[in-house]
């Protein structure tokens, strides 16, 4: 079993450890697992990605948000997990955090002039964090250095930030609602970090409405009565156990190691060899396509409105490239290249810009798809949105998971209700388009089948499909129990139709509307 920390503090918040003596003690401890959830501060996933890489310690992104109970004035902790890097809103909320807390800073220092207290001010921004806000053990860390004190948490430390102390401000942190909806509206999943501190027992019923996923359980200042607490309202309203040490390295108040306390979430199995591979191939691919798609570029009609920019073929030579390096021998299929047959041996299977129009005229909406056959068996497969930083990776009969998070297995749906991902310009029947509930187009099969993954989308139909445009997606659905059919020259121009659904029953039901019952064949 997989030994999982989810609530770790670095530098770049109120730790004082670096992102990587973060991952190397976490390798120390034999950790599989962590999550560095810094206090309203989001370190470069960029650099955490690295300490991954070089330690082989899996993460997901991570935060920590400082929010309030309106009502009672109570500090309510927001733990998220697994939202896209990019992380626009959680961004936004930080920041405005950020501008209060340095603006306490400000008063904050000049009070301690007031008493007296002589420190070097060209020391501090040595301490602050790179968000810029100092927290704190930073002051404390400041008057250890003028020499008021031995060590942190002594008598002076509760003199200035204690119940009454001098420093102590009164809490004026944003609303909890605001915590919640910024890591949902980035894609991520919210857990009730240590509710024991503080009581919060009467605000579960209220986070859950709202859209909690997990509530942490093993904590250091939780007791058995706490656990116990936590594990009945985890049964009542089906959240996960997360859990963590907490730890702030030599900041911490109490001495907490790297792996004390673990979570009993998010303890699947880690990624395999080649599966990681991709994963850290993707993530590169997906940040260069972004900056070129934010550059003009050249493009060239290939016949038939089927387009191909500089983009595509840069992409296709960067990631086709690796995988050569890496696995020199295997067969590369990709869209911009000669048409390959799949036979037996390792086939890696690529669209590198899957989405063309989409790049030339918005900069958005295009994907990057990867997948590994086996002879014809698909095993493994990715698809990366560059625009909205989120990952799909999945692996044959170990499921899926987007930006590190497991995705639930997908439910059936009824024409009826279905939403319907329209990629054909033939005919639909009269009957399909009464029963359907709504008609929605990304541009993008990649896109689209992302899009059923995630249960935003229930039925595609594309009727102008080759291996490369599907071969990630369909396997990923698949894998959470949808299901896919290809239909050789059904398409347009004689192309190949592919019908793709969240269930077995809905594309069943899909393809007898569209009389396609017989002659039709598994897509994978």
């Amino acid at each position: 079993m997989n030994k999982v920390d989810l609530h770790i503090h670095s530098i770049h918040s109120d730790g004082s450890m670096s992102v990587d003596e973060v991952f190397r003690t976490a390798k120390e401890e034999g950790l599989t697992r962590i999550a560095i959830t810094d206090h309203d501060a989001l370190p470069p996933w960029e650099e955490i990605s690295v300490a991954r890489d070089h330690y082989g310690i899996d993460t997901i992104t991570g935060v920590e948000l400082s929010c309030q109970d309106p009502l009672t004035g109570r500090s309510v902790h927001l733990l998220g997990y697994g939202f896209r890097p990019s992380a626009p809103h959680i961004r936004a909320f930080c920041e405005e955090v950020g501008i209060r807390r340095r603006a306490q800073n400000t008063r904050q220092l000049a009070l301690l002039k007031e008493m007296g207290y002589e420190f070097e001010c060209s020391t501090l921004m040595d301490y602050m964090g790179p968000w810029g806000v100092l927290q704190k053990q930073h002051i404390l860390r400041l008057l250890m250095d003028a020499g008021y004190t031995d060590h942190m948490y002594s008598s002076l430390f509760f003199e200035l930030f204690g119940r009454g102390g001098a420093l102590r401000e009164t809490e004026e942190s944003p609303d909890y609602v605001e915590g919640m909806s910024a890591i949902l509206a980035d894609g991520g999943l919210v857990s009730l970090a240590h509710p024991g501190l503080e009581g919060l027992w009467d605000l579960v019923p209220l986070l859950k409405e709202l859209g909690l996923s997990a509530i942490e359980m093993d904590h250091p200042v939780h007791s058995d009565k706490d656990q116990m607490r936590v594990r009945s309202l985890a049964a009542e309203y089906d959240l996960h156990l997360s859990g963590g040490s907490d730890t702030h390295g030599t900041y911490s108040y109490i001495h907490r190691r790297i792996g004390e306390c673990r979570s009993h979430w998010l303890i699947q199995d880690n990624p395999s060899e080649r599966l990681y591979f991709v994963r850290k191939l993707l993530e590169n691919a997906s940040r260069e396509a972004l900056m070129l798609s934010r550059r003009p570029m050249r493009c060239w009609d290939k016949g038939e409105q089927d387009w191909v920019s500089e983009v595509d073929l840069y992409m296709q030579q960067l990631i086709l490239g690796e995988i050569a390096r890496r696995y020199p021998g295997e067969t590369l299929i990709s869209e911009e290249l000669p048409r390959e047959e799949v036979r037996e041996g390792y086939h890696w299977i690529l669209d590198p810009i899957d989405g063309t129009r989409n790049l030339l005229y918005e900069r958005e909406n295009f994907f990057i798809s990867l997948a590994l056959y086996e002879g014809k068996k698909p095993i493994l497969a990715g698809l990366s949105d560059p625009y909205k930083s989120e990952l799909f990776l999945g692996e044959r009969g170990y499921g899926v998971t987007k930006n590190g998070l497991p995705l639930p297995a997908l439910s059936h749906v009824p024409l009826k209700r279905a939403i319907l991902e329209n990629g054909t310009k033939k005919n639909l029947p009269g009957k399909l388009l009464q029963d359907i509930q709504a008609i929605r187009y990304s541009g993008s099969i990649a896109k689209s089948l992302s899009l059923l993954l995630s249960g935003k989308r229930h039925l595609l139909i594309s009727d102008k499909v080759q291996l490369w445009d599907y071969a990630g997606g369909v396997l990923l659905l698949e894998e959470l129990g949808g299901a896919a059919r290809v239909f050789p020259g059904e398409g347009r121009d004689g192309g190949d139709m592919l019908v793709a659904a969240v269930s077995q029953e809905l594309l069943e039901e899909a393809l007898e509307t569209l009389n396609l019952v017989q002659g039709d064949e598994q897509a994978t």
